[in-house]
């Protein structure tokens, strides 16, 4: 380690020889960066964190042009139904 302010060695690491808390460190942080095992290992690092933003811009696109009266309230469904039995519809649905 250098000092910023007089260029002085202030420690000299040996990479041979570091201590358990320094290696488990090291590892950590290969994992976070996505180092541990080359670029391969970047890309999909890349992909799993590009995921959700894909599953939530289709989600987005299939609820947009989901097909007309997919969606109804259950007052409509319940005309709906009523209307096949020939039975007279109703204003409320029961139990609202």
């Amino acid at each position: 380690m250098i000092d910023g302010y007089s260029g002085k060695i202030l420690e000299i690491k040996n990479e041979l020889h570091r201590s358990s808390h320094e290696q488990v460190l090291n590892i950590f942080k290969k994992v976070h960066d996505g180092t541990f095992a080359g670029f391969p290992t970047r890309i999909l690092y890349l992909l799993i964190g590009i995921t959700p933003l894909m599953l939530l811009a289709t989600g987005f696109f299939m609820y947009g042009y989901r097909r007309p009266g997919t969606l109804k309230s259950p007052m409509v469904a319940h005309n709906t139904v009523t209307h096949h039995l020939n039975l007279p519809p109703v204003d409320r649905v029961a139990g609202n």
